[in-house]
């Protein structure tokens, strides 16, 4: 198996390891993806959808579908940005914030256990890889437009 093969093999089984793992329990792997970026860069002002799709890389459609099911559960709130009132910003609720931080320690229970059998330099050195080949994936996309 070639180099790029491998590491085609090697993205799968990471992907379908994380959504078909079922680390999550109460939320879907887009809806705490959301509500991460809500919670950790929105501050009390909130993010509008449109930071939300470019930040994420989702489609449009998909952004909205899971901001209509976070708002329809509490999680999120929908509100006029202050300063121009046609913009909308999407906020994190109290509720959104307890059910992201009970997913995200469930979670890190499993990272930690990761981290602790590979090491701290694995560690470092595959954060780095990962960077770097999500770089290089970002790239390579761009210079090959067709995948747009």
């Amino acid at each position: 198996m070639n180099r790029s093969e491998e590491l085609l093999s090697a993205w799968l089984r990471l992907t379908a390891n994380v959504r078909g793992n079922r680390m999550l329990k109460e939320l879907s792997l887009n809806e705490i993806m959301i509500l991460r970026l809500v919670h950790l860069e929105g501050g009390e002002e909130g993010l509008t959808a449109t930071a939300i799709n470019e930040r994420l890389k989702l489609l449009k459609s998909l952004t909205h579908r899971v901001l209509v099911g976070l708002e329809g559960k509490g999680m999120v709130c929908r509100r006029p940005d202050a300063r121009d009132g046609r913009t909308v910003r999407v906020v994190i609720t109290a509720a959104g914030i307890a059910a992201y931080t009970r997913e995200h320690r469930r979670v890190m229970r499993l990272v930690d256990g990761v981290a602790e059998n590979l090491g701290d330099e694995d560690c470092r050195r595959l954060s780095d890889l990962v960077e770097r080949a999500l770089d290089a994936a970002e790239k390579t996309k761009e210079e090959m437009q067709w995948f747009e």
